[in-house]
């Protein structure tokens, strides 16, 4: 799985489940050329009635270091409404 992978995921929960996603997660996965890397989530809410849901992908090099692949991202309201964040737009706020 891949950070676009995870996003899907994410976007068919609803509003009050993406609310109920801790602050931040991480998960190791392997991709389809056996090299490990990390995928973190990120949920904030950015006001009562919307939710801001990022995913990025990190390469992980050994003793602690990595470095981003892709980052992708969402905004949801309590109406349901989904919102795909720019790509370049998500990097610009991992860094």
């Amino acid at each position: 799985m891949d950070a676009s992978g995870r996003i899907e995921e994410l976007m068919r929960l609803s509003f009050a489940e993406v609310g109920e996603l801790p602050a931040s997660s991480s998960q190791d996965v392997i991709d389809d050329e056996g090299e490990k890397s990390q995928l973190v989530t990120w949920r904030e809410q950015l006001a009562p009635d919307l939710h801001r849901v990022v995913v990025s992908q990190h390469k992980l090099h050994g003793l602690g270091f990595s470095s981003l692949r892709s980052a992708r991202g969402f905004t949801i309201s309590a109406d349901g409404r989904i919102e795909l964040l720019d790509p370049a737009e998500t990097e610009r706020l991992l860094l």
